[in-house]
C-alpha cells in the first residue's frame, strides 16, 4: 500500500490535510494575537507552531510518516524542558514547537506511553538544576546553586 505507514496505521495523505488544517489555525491563533493580554508573546507562539508544522509537511510529503516522526522525536527530545514558574516567563517558540510537535504525535496516533518516552528524554537532554533542599534558607540555597554552577563551567 504507498503511502501507509507501516509503524503508524495513518495515509501520508490523511497526515498532510491534518497538518495543512494546523498550519491554519497556528494562522488564525496569530491574526488573534493582537487580542490577548500579551501579544508578542501568543504571536510568537503561534509563528513558531506554523513553521514546525511547515516542516512536518515538506518532511511527510518528502520522506513520509516514519521518517517525519524519526525526525520530529529527534527535535522534540532536543528542545529544553520548561519549567512554568510565575517569575520565570516562558520563551514563547519553545512553547509553539513543544505543542505543534505533540499535535503531529497525536495527529500519527502516538501512544500516550510512547510520548511520554520523548518527554523524559528531553528531562535527560535539560541542564541539570540544583535540588530543592527543604528546610534550607534561601540563601544557602542560592549558595549551592552558584557553587554547582561553577562546579559544572
Amino acid at each position: 500500500m504507498k503511502g501507509v505507514c507501516r509503524m503508524f496505521s495513518i495515509s501520508q495523505d490523511d497526515v498532510l490535510r491534518a497538518l495543512k488544517k494546523s498550519r491554519r489555525i497556528a494562522k488564525q491563533d496569530v491574526l488573534a494575537s493582537v487580542n490577548t493580554a500579551d501579544p508578542p508573546f501568543w504571536r510568537s507562539q503561534a509563528e513558531a507552531r506554523r513553521a514546525v508544522y511547515d516542516l512536518l509537511a515538506a518532511d511527510v510529503a518528502e520522506h513520509g510518516v516514519e521518517v517525519a516522526y524519526q525526525s520530529a522525536a529527534r527535535a522534540y527530545a532536543a528542545l529544553p524542558l520548561i519549567h512554568l514558574e510565575p517569575n520565570n516567563p516562558a520563551d514563547p517558540v519553545v512553547l509553539g514547537k513543544e505543542k505543534a510537535y505533540e499535535v503531529f504525535f497525536t495527529i500519527i496516533g502516538l501512544p500516550a506511553k510512547q510520548l511520554a518516552h520523548l518527554r523524559n528524554a528531553r528531562r535527560r537532554n535539560s541542564p541539570r538544576r540544583a535540588p530543592a533542599r527543604r528546610g534550607a534558607a534561601p540563601g544557602v540555597l542560592k549558595a549551592v546553586v552558584e557553587s554547582r554552577r561553577l562546579q559544572d563551567a
